[in-house]
């Protein structure tokens, strides 16, 4: 979800977006008090912001997936595919020019349940060779039984892929596979309590530390998991797991900060949690939680790391709320000077 562009970083200023509810897209400042320019993106239910070497937003909105910057009049190019549901997740391979998504098929018998799909950075086209589109599962009672819900790339290429398996002894699962489509490993990293479950607990989404490390956080709408983030090595060995501080969380983005020392989860509610952003050190230790805002989702950081993350709130009044690393909240960006309540959010800094 949302990012921060590392790196590959050109001229031109630093830039922050956000997605709204209302399908369009912001650039806003980063005391979050002026909205610099808008536009309007195909009406979907997802949006999800990633970022070219120059700065052009990459966006997958429902169906679409697109490039767009506002400096050149919106966008520079668009694809519509209509064999899934929606975008559930996006990973930019800045190095080899790759975007790879994790995508939901339809119910009901639809004919594409190809859940994993790489494209092409320059034009947004699909590439089908080698193993991709990748298969992650059968279709069943009209419903596929395994879905893509979050995707990320480490620094060989692997791709790791968030995986729902739809069945009585369904566990979230994390897939491993080379950057040709082809399968390296599953790995299932949260532990079993007791309660209901498993249905509809997914791996919701996946960050990767320079060294390989891999951060995952499950979204838990039902309560047979105890985690709501885990930590895995490079081999996919757990190294931590971290329990909310009460039941009913669903952990919807995660993000590392502060060089790498620090990881936050965004959580949307289903229950009464405490908190709906909280951030860990590397060792899995809590060092700060927020309620302020009852429904978290993207994340994403500026230079100084300071944090931004969207708000999916129907009944409150912003879409935007900004954090120092230490957690004390710093300004917030009013649904009124938007279109409503934030999907996600990402940081392009010049």
């Amino acid at each position: 979800m949302g990012n921060f562009c590392w790196g590959w970083c050109c001229g031109g200023g630093a830039k922050l977006y956000v997605i709204d509810n209302g399908w369009d897209i912001h650039q806003v400042s980063k005391d979050l008090a002026t909205v610099v320019s808008s536009a309007s993106l195909p009406a979907s239910a997802t949006g999800h912001i990633d970022f070219d070497a120059a700065g052009n937003v990459i966006v997958a909105n429902g169906q679409y997936l697109l490039s767009y910057t506002p400096s050149l009049g919106g966008v520079n190019w668009s694809q519509l595919y209509t064999d899934f549901t929606q975008f559930n997740d996006i990973a930019i391979d800045l190095s080899n020019g790759w975007i790879y998504a994790a995508c939901h098929p339809g119910t009901g018998g639809a004919p594409n349940i190809k859940g994993v799909r790489k494209f092409n950075l320059s034009d947004g086209s699909e590439i089908a060779t080698g193993g991709w589109p990748y298969d992650l599962g059968t279709q069943s009672s009209g419903f596929p039984s395994a879905i893509a819900w979050a995707v990320d790339i480490d620094s060989n290429g692997d791709v790791w892929v968030g995986k729902y398996t739809k069945s009585s002894a369904g566990n979230p699962t994390l897939t491993k596979l080379s950057s040709a489509g082809s399968f390296i490993a599953d790995y299932q990293p949260f532990s079993v309590s007791s309660g209901t479950g498993p249905q509809y607990e997914h791996p919701a989404a996946l960050a990767i530390d320079s060294s390989n490390n891999v951060y995952c956080a499950l979204s838990r709408l039902g309560t047979l998991f105890t985690n709501h983030l885990v930590k895995l090595n490079s081999s996919g060995v757990k190294q931590w797991g971290a329990t909310p501080d009460a039941s009913g969380n669903l952990g919807d983005d995660v993000f590392l900060f502060d060089n790498e020392t620090k990881v936050v989860v965004s959580c949307n509610v289903n229950g009464s949690p405490n908190n709906t952003v909280y951030a860990y050190n590397s060792a899995g230790s809590l060092l700060w939680g927020d309620n302020t805002n009852r429904d978290m989702n993207g994340i994403c950081r500026d230079e100084d790391d300071n944090l931004y993350v969207a708000i999916q709130d129907t009944v409150g009044t912003y879409t935007v709320v900004s954090y120092d690393k230490d957690g004390n909240e710093l300004d917030r960006l009013s649904q009124s000077a938007v279109s409503g309540w934030g999907f996600d959010v990402g940081y392009f800094p010049g």
